[in-house]
């Protein structure tokens, strides 16, 4: 009875195996594009399955790298999935916009998989607003405002000068940035602490409050208006901008940068 249970099970076993590898050979592609800055404002990325990184270089052009990837039975079956990605990209010089989009097959969240990682160079003078829905958002060296959106992923600000506003459902969020006068920092996760890094020169009012977890501030001269575990208030120089944190599970760090 043992011997006959082997001899029937076997089979099965290699079978499930063989359909468990199935589309597990991953093929990558890296494709670069440039444009001109002469006559944009601001750059729009809507991403499905990848992150979006930006930084800035001293080039008056917009250089945009696309690392998109694909699986399959084979490479050569993954290249060809490859080519089911959709970038279509629009310069509107009347309104000053560079606008990427990358689409994914219905597919994407199965098999075979599909992903873009989208790799951004540009002047440090211009706008950003980058979305993902599966994927990392991070800027380094922007010196205007920034709209940062993803659905899975960490939002990351570092040496940022202008007003920003990052979303997240599901990732930490940390930023470092030098609030303009008037201007405003709201950052935003359902799941993930929160770090934000400011100087003793900001002026804003700041309101930050967790669900669960603690509200910590050090090194900063701050005027507190309500301070609790999970929740605080308070002004800092003449209170002109406006800072606002907000996390469900997590805790908030506000610090000296």
């Amino acid at each position: 009875m043992k011997k006959c249970l082997i001899i029937i099970f076997l089979p099965f076993f290699l079978y499930a195996c063989a359909e468990e590898d199935k589309d597990d050979v991953r093929a990558e592609v890296e494709e670069s594009r440039d444009f001109s800055s002469s006559q944009m404002q601001k750059v729009e990325v809507k991403n499905v399955n990848g992150s979006v990184e930006s930084s800035v270089w001293d080039d008056d052009s917009i250089h945009v790298t696309f690392e998109k990837w694909a699986t399959g039975d084979d490479k050569d079956d993954a290249r060809e999935n490859i080519d089911d990605i959709e970038i279509s990209i629009s310069e509107d010089t009347a309104s000053g916009v560079l606008r990427i989009d990358v689409d994914m097959p219905s597919s994407y969240a199965e098999e075979p998989d599909y992903g873009c990682n989208v790799f951004l160079n540009l002047p440090s003078s211009l706008s950003l607003d980058l979305e993902s829905s599966n994927g990392d958002i991070e800027i380094q060296g922007t010196e205007a405002n920034a709209v940062l959106e993803t659905s899975n992923g960490e939002i990351i600000a570092k040496n940022h000068s202008g007003e920003l506003s990052g979303l997240t459902s599901n990732g930490e969020i940390d930023v470092d940035i030098a609030l303009p006068s008037q201007g405003e920092c709201i950052l935003k996760t359902s799941n993930g602490d929160i770090t934000l890094s400011i100087s003793n020169t900001t002026s804003a009012t700041i309101e930050a409050s967790t669900s669960n977890g603690e509200v910590e501030i050090k090194g900063l001269d701050v005027t507190e208006t309500e301070r609790k575990k999970t929740k605080f208030k308070g002004t800092m120089g003449d209170g002109e901008g406006v800072i606002e944190l907000q996390t469900s599970n997590g805790n908030i760090h506000i610090e000296k940068r």
